[in-house]
């Protein structure tokens, strides 16, 4: 007779039977960033500088300004004028004027755009930076929830083949074919299996609600792990991907704090800007519409090109200029402590991958041997040649088995993240969709 446990442990494994909708971890962390407020908040400051560089192109275009004047004027003539009359008069005057300006060349200005141009760069950088830490959250959250869900399975599983053994060592007992020590250990096991059932339930809901939150997601169906997913050539296909896609080009750390170097080379550019002349242009006209002694006249045209020579400022476009150098310095080693912290996380993540793909290797093994060893001991039990305690341990191993095997799944399936996060290639997740991907049964 074959225990319940091991029925169920099998068709886990096999995963025969399920949902036929659920949520993918690509369905999770896509979620994650629509509904971020984070995301969206770092996406508004990257919009915002589009509109910087905006504004310092405008200020390239002809500046044309109209204004509309009214005056009132109360004076009182010299009598020396030696006109006769009141001498305090009263007059009104109304006018209206164009004014155009407009730059020829302004260095200033014209560095000012290479400067918005590299910092809309950075935010972009920025802006992708969250959305990866947002997808990592998500991700993680996810994967700790499939993980319990997992776990819980099992402890239902250890729960149900205990509590039938309970039952069956109750009856002994009862009839005196067993110890009563014998009775008690099975007593004990299905309380701690119930207690360890209990305590994963409500860390479940609480990771669970945890995932709702972070997704915004009205509902979300967890599937099982696939385990049957876990063939030779899928370890060879997130193998093959540590070999050929482990490139740091499109790491979005190294390429932030590349651009901060690149905007500060702008901003020093700019500061010295504030040694070189500028050439402007700059035309008016007004149009008086009212005539009287004050206005000498009817109207009045003016242009006049401009050419400002900076002579002396107080040392405060050198000291602009000394300070923008310094930040450029600390920007370069910033982006080498960057570049040499995420070289290092990368090597570790890979190495760690690597050994725990091995791990689940040797772990698939040994699940096989335990639940061979497990249907042997059992049969043997039927036939009176094993006691209950080599029955209980058997059971034991191959729970202990399946469950860091699970566990095992959870850490290669995190270590992954990260090097895609670390690659900045996502795309690769699918990889990790098919450790829950199952097909209709038919």
């Amino acid at each position: 007779m074959k225990s319940n446990f091991l029925k169920i442990l099998i068709v886990l494994i096999v995963g025969s039977s399920f949902a036929n909708a659920y949520t993918s971890p690509t369905d999770a962390y896509k979620a994650a960033i629509e509904y971020s407020t984070k995301v969206n908040s770092s996406k508004y400051s990257y919009e915002s500088r589009k509109e910087g560089l905006n504004e310092v192109y405008g200020k390239l275009y002809p500046q044309l300004e109209g204004s509309l004047g009214y005056a009132r004027t109360d004076y009182t003539r010299n009598d020396m004028a030696g006109r006769k009359g009141d001498p305090r008069s009263q007059e009104s005057t109304r006018e209206l004027s164009l004014t155009l300006n407009q730059v020829i060349y302004d260095p200033t200005l014209m560095s000012a755009i290479d400067v918005e141009k590299s910092r809309i760069k950075y935010f972009y950088y920025g802006h992708e930076l969250e959305k990866q830490k947002v997808a990592t959250e998500a991700l993680d959250i996810y994967m700790t929830v499939l993980n319990i869900k997992n776990k819980i399975d099992l402890l239902k599983s250890n729960l149900s083949y205990v509590e039938q053994n309970q039952k069956m060592i109750e009856e002994k007992y009862s009839m005196s074919l067993v110890t009563k020590m014998d009775y008690l250990k099975v007593k004990v096991e299905a309380q701690k299996s119930r207690i360890d059932l209990l305590k994963e339930e409500k860390n479940y809901d609480a990771m669970f609600t945890k995932l709702l939150d972070v997704t915004k997601l009205e509902s979300i169906v967890i599937p099982d792990i696939n385990l049957n997913s876990l063939t030779e050539n899928f370890m060879k296909s997130i193998l093959n991907t540590l070999e050929n896609h482990n490139s740091l080009e499109n790491n979005l750390e190294i390429l932030q704090a590349r651009t901060a170097i690149l905007l500060s080379a702008n901003e020093v550019d700019n500061a010295k800007s504030g040694h070189l002349p500028d050439l402007s242009m700059n035309a008016s006209y007004t149009k008086y519409l009212s005539k009287d002694e004050t206005t000498d006249y009817d109207n009045y045209g003016r242009a006049m090109v401009k050419l400002r020579i900076p002579i002396f400022q107080g040392g405060a476009v050198s000291s602009r200029i000394e300070n923008k150098r310094l930040m450029k310095k600390s920007a370069e080693e910033e982006y080498r402590s960057v570049e040499d912290d995420v070289k290092l996380r990368l090597k570790e993540n890979i190495n760690l991958l690597k050994s725990e793909i091995a791990t689940l290797t040797m772990y698939k093994d040994a699940l096989i041997s335990g639940e061979t060893y497990l249907e042997s001991v059992q049969l043997a039990y039927d036939k009176g040649l094993r006691s209950i305690v080599e029955l209980f341990d058997a059971q034991n191993k191959l729970f202990e088995i399946k469950y860091d095997y699970i566990r095992s799944v959870h850490e290669m399936s995190n270590l992954f993240v990260s090097f895609i996060i670390l690659t900045n290639n996502l795309q690769e997740l699918s990889l990790i969709d098919n450790l829950v991907h199952k097909e209709e049964k038919k």
